[in-house]
């Protein structure tokens, strides 16, 4: 919308007639100028123009990719040199002497053995042969 010159440009598909008659119920000197297609850029500039952009924004998001997956890989390098660390610390002060026990080799037959009475089938009134 132009100010100075009073005049209203729309573009699109819209009846310029029905614009004109609504506008004419509000401001009554409205008249319509000129109707035709709009003027559009020129679309191969545009889309170089996109195809440029797109493809700086392809290049930094590879590039804070591949600064990101540096990043991972050397913290995860630190991780693993400090839990190496941590383990030969700890397996360093850890007594080894302590860890084998001495069992000597023990005497079973020290040991009381338990004794059972069987009983035969001559002295069991419950028993029974068929012959």
């Amino acid at each position: 919308m132009d100010m100075k010159a009073k005049k209203l440009t729309i573009v699109g598909e819209v009846d310029p007639i029905q614009i004109v008659s609504k506008l004419r119920k509000v401001w009554g000197g409205t008249q319509i100028l000129t109707v035709g297609p709009a003027k559009e850029p020129d679309k191969k500039k545009e889309e170089e123009e996109k195809k440029k952009k797109e493809e700086e924004e392809k290049k930094k998001k590879l590039a804070e990719e591949e600064k990101k997956r540096k990043e991972e890989e050397e913290m995860r390098k630190r991780k693993e040199s400090e839990q190496i660390a941590e383990l030969w610390k700890n397996y360093r002060h850890f007594n080894h002497t302590n860890y084998y026990h001495h069992h000597p080799n023990t005497n079973t037959t020290s040991w009381q053995q338990q004794q059972y009475y069987v009983h035969s089938a001559e002295e069991n009134p419950n028993s029974c042969v068929i012959s």
